[in-house]
């Protein structure tokens, strides 16, 4: 019979032109349990990691466990976010490509 063609796997700029890491694909089911609001908030302490500021921990699990997540999640889901705004970051996404990819992702 006819084989099926494999998948067309989806090429994110923000990844360098590159599908997205599978561990990134499976978080985004735990990240999509937080709502967006939330999400912003964990992501400006992500950014605030990375640039090497004081990161509220505290408030980092509050607003993740608010949501349901243990706390293995919670670090998966900033592991996450972290790999995302910084591969962003590294191949120069503007926030209009970043916002598009990201609602592709789910």
């Amino acid at each position: 019979g006819d084989a099926a063609p494999p998948p067309q796997k989806m090429r994110f700029k923000c990844f360098g032109d590159m599908d997205a890491p599978d561990w990134i694909l499976s978080e985004i089911a735990v990240l999509s349990k937080i709502s967006s609001v939330r999400i912003k908030i964990l992501a400006s302490q992500v950014v605030g990691g990375l640039l090497d500021q004081t990161v509220d921990v505290a408030k980092m699990r509050k607003l993740t466990s608010d949501s349901g997540l243990s706390v293995g999640d919670t670090h998966a889901a900033v592991a996450a976010l972290e790999h995302i705004v910084s591969s962003a970051a590294r191949f120069d996404c503007g926030e209009g490509v970043m916002e598009n990819e990201l609602q592709q992702l789910g």
